[in-house]
C-alpha cells in the first residue's frame, strides 16, 4: 500500500457505486461509511436502484473523483453529502433507524450482479462471485516443493500424505446476508483411513449421500483477519451427491467461522475475505 494512500482499506478493496456514476458520468453526491461492516458506498444522491448497482475497487473511485479523498477518515456510521460536484462535503452521523432501507443502503438487499476479478493464482479474468480455493492441505504446503512428489498422492479431490494422512476437498459455505449469494471456501478436511476408503469406494455412486456424516479436522489455514486460527477446527463432513464436493460444517461453536456459517455475513465482509485471493477489475460489473 502506498505511503500516501489515505484510507485504512487497501486500494483494491471492493466498494459499491452505481452505473450512473461509472458509465454515465454523474457526480458522486452521497457517501456512506457503513457501521455494520465498515463498507463504503459512493452514490449519486438519487433514489437507489438495485439494477444500477456496481462493484468497483476503491482506487477506481479515488481516481474518478479525487474530492472523495477528503472523506477517507470519515468514521463508520457517518454519511457525507453535497448538492453539486463543486459544493463542500457535509458530514453527519447516519441516524436512519432502518439501515437496510433500499434508498440509503444499496448493498443491503442486493442480488449480486456479474462483476469481474482476476485470480492471483491463474491471472485469468473471471466473471461472477469468487470461490476461494486452496490447492493443497496446509500440512502439504509446509513440505519443500522438491520433496512433495515423493510424499503426497494428490488429485483435485483427494490427497494422501506419507501413505497415512487422508484428506478430501470440501466446500465450506457461508451465507451472504441480504443476497442470493453464498461464499464458498474450497478447503481440505481430514478423514480417518477407514472413512476415506469408504468414501473412495462409493465416490461415484448415485446414492453416496447416504454415507456419513464423518468427523473431520479443517486442514486449510484461511489466514484472514476475520478468521484467524482455522487450522484443525473440529468439523462435520456431509457427503453430497456426485458432482458436488462434501460439505464441511464447523463444530467449534465458539469460533467466528462456526457462527458465521450459521448466521451469515454481510456482503462487505465476504468481499474482505476473498480480497487476498483476487484482483478487482477496475471496470467493476459487466
Amino acid at each position: 500500500m502506498a505511503d500516501d494512500w489515505p484510507w485504512d482499506q487497501d486500494p483494491d478493496c471492493g466498494v459499491f457505486t452505481c452505473r450512473s456514476i461509472i458509465e454515465r458520468g454523474r457526480p458522486i453526491l452521497f457517501v456512506s461509511h457503513d457501521s455494520d461492516d465498515h463498507g463504503w458506498q459512493f452514490l449519486d444522491g438519487g433514489d437507489a436502484d438495485l439494477e444500477d448497482a456496481m462493484l468497483v475497487c476503491l482506487s477506481h473511485i479515488a481516481q474518478l473523483d479525487p474530492s472523495v479523498v477528503q472523506l477517507a477518515s470519515m468514521a463508520p456510521g457517518y454519511i457525507a453529502w453535497r448538492e453539486t460536484a463543486d459544493a463542500p462535503w457535509v458530514i453527519d452521523r447516519n441516524t436512519r433507524a432502518d439501515e437496510e432501507e433500499e434508498e440509503t443502503a444499496i448493498a443491503k438487499d442486493i442480488v449480486v450482479p456479474n462483476f469481474q476479478y482476476k485470480c492471483t493464482q491463474c491471472e485469468d479474468l473471471h466473471t461472477g462471485f469468487p470461490v476461494v480455493r486452496f490447492l493443497r492441505p496446509e500440512v502439504c504446503l509446509a513440505i519443500p516443493k522438491e520433496k512433495r512428489s515423493s510424499r503426497e498422492e494428490i488429485t483435485d479431490n483427494v490427497c494422501i500424505l506419507d501413505g497415512e494422512h487422508h484428506f478430501v476437498r470440501c466446500d465450506l459455505e457461508i451465507p451472504v446476508i441480504g443476497t442470493r449469494e453464498t461464499l464458498t471456501l474450497s478447503v481440505w478436511g481430514t478423514l480417518s483411513e477407514a472413512n476415506f476408503r469408504l468414501y473412495e469406494l462409493h465416490r461415484d455412486d448415485s446414492d453416496r449421500a447416504r454415507l456419513g456424516p464423518f468427523f473431520s479436522w479443517l486442514s486449510s489455514r484461511l489466514d484472514t483477519d476475520e478468521y484467524p486460527d482455522t487450522l484443525n477446527l473440529a468439523c462435520r463432513m456431509l457427503i453430497r451427491e456426485p458432482g458436488k464436493h462434501p460439505l464441511l460444517v464447523v463444530q467449534s461453536e465458539d469460533h467466528h467461522l462456526a457462527r458465521d456459517q450459521q448466521n451469515g455475513i454481510p456482503f462487505a465482509k465476504a468481499l474482505r475475505i476473498v480480497q487476498p485471493f483476487i484482483t478487482w477489475h477496475s471496470g467493476g460489473v459487466t
